[in-house]
């Protein structure tokens, strides 16, 4: 998260948030904050009025890929069935039989980023309070608007998008079905399917769950 006097960026993970808060911290020079990546509108606790609050969101299928593709050198899942099987089946204790020495990164990944995305933008009532959501898949033309309504003047280029097609030759029915029913909410809720995306990103939703990431976990 990133806070000013006029605007707020919500870090949703794996939607280019590194990158955006790298370049801003390099070229800001005016009274910005770089706060704990991936906090939310909740963590700012009502502490937001009159600004522009925004931040991505990504397709959940490539969005949960992602978190894999990024955690790959733990050298601890075979494939992308695998880690799903793992983060929503709730086979931990076969991991942890599998490689005993590594529980404390186990315990870790089976957190990483759990939460709906739309999580990221909702208060301590449960309701979003977000002034735009941009999609990941438009970086570049959203990167446009946001550099007016921000006055950050600085280019953002961002490089997994060259190579996150691939992702559609990791999935099998086994991974689809998992992702489809434990990126729900996200899917519906943004418009997404496994292809692609249709429809504007809606700003008033509600949540199950608010606070700090790794603080949640599915039951």
């Amino acid at each position: 998260m990133i806070t000013t006097d006029k605007w707020v960026y919500i870090h949703v993970p794996r939607t280019a948030g590194s990158t955006f808060e790298n370049k801003v911290s390099e070229s800001w020079n005016r009274n910005a904050v770089a706060d704990a990546q991936h906090t939310t509108v909740y963590d700012l606790k009502g502490n937001y009025q009159n600004r522009f609050i925004f931040g991505f969101v990504r397709n959940p299928y490539t969005y949960e890929w992602s978190i894999w593709k990024s955690h790959q050198h733990w050298d601890i899942f075979e494939n992308f069935d695998e880690w799903c099987m793992y983060r929503f089946e709730g086979n931990q204790e076969y991991f942890y039989e599998k490689f005993p020495s590594r529980k404390m990164e186990l315990d870790y990944g089976n957190k990483l980023f759990i939460r709906d995305m739309s999580g990221y933008f909702c208060d301590e009532n449960k309701q979003s309070y977000v002034s735009q959501i941009y999609r990941f898949e438009e970086l570049e033309e959203s990167w446009k608007e946001i550099q007016k309504r921000t006055e950050i003047d600085v280019n953002l280029v961002y490089h997994e998008r060259n190579y996150a097609i691939t992702y559609r030759d990791e999935y099998t029915d086994y991974s689809y079905d998992l992702v489809s029913r434990h990126r729900a909410k996200d899917i519906e809720l943004f418009g997404y399917d496994f292809d692609g995306y249709s429809g504007d990103v809606p700003l008033k939703f509600t949540t199950d769950y608010v606070g700090y990431n790794y603080a949640y976990t599915r039951s």
